[in-house]
Order: C-alpha cells, then sequence, then structure tokens
C-alpha cells in the first residue's frame, strides 16, 4: 500500500527500501480481513403458523406468541456441575 502511495506521488522506490523506512519510522501495515462469505441455509425446525396473524384472543391465555431467535442447542449448554 505504501509502495503505491508513493508511485502516484512519483517516487520509485523498492519493496525494501519503503521497509527499511517503515521500521525507522515505526510505521507497520495494517491488514484488513475480508468477512466471510454468506451461505443462506435452510432452519433448524420450522413451525406451523397457526395463528396466520390474528392475535386477537376471545379470552387470557388463549393465544400465546414467542421468537424464537436464537436458542442453544443442548451440546453447546455449558453447565455449572461441569
Amino acid at each position: 500500500m505504501m509502495r503505491v502511495y508513493l508511485l502516484r506521488a512519483k517516487i520509485s522506490l523498492s519493496y525494501a527500501t519503503i521497509l527499511k523506512y517503515m521500521r525507522e519510522l515505526g510505521i507497520r501495515s495494517t491488514v484488513t480481513l475480508k468477512k466471510p462469505a454468506y451461505k443462506k441455509g435452510d432452519c433448524y425446525k420450522k413451525f406451523e403458523n397457526h395463528l396466520n396473524r390474528e392475535f386477537h384472543a376471545e379470552k387470557p391465555n388463549e393465544k400465546w406468541c414467542m421468537n424464537f431467535t436464537y436458542i442453544l442447542m443442548e451440546e453447546s449448554v455449558i453447565t455449572a456441575a461441569s
């Protein structure tokens, strides 16, 4: 990156020379890793839509709703006894 910057400024130096000056000045390069590609997968388990967006209930505790965005699986749970 530094060599590209210097070439754009019409300064031609070798990689070794640039490295020597960067070490003298205490400049270090930083590498930004790319994010891994997203792989769209299927749900672990799908549930039927029994409410069909009809959330109004005639009496209390007739309809219950919950969001299962994140659920720990049994093998990934660490118990206090272990």
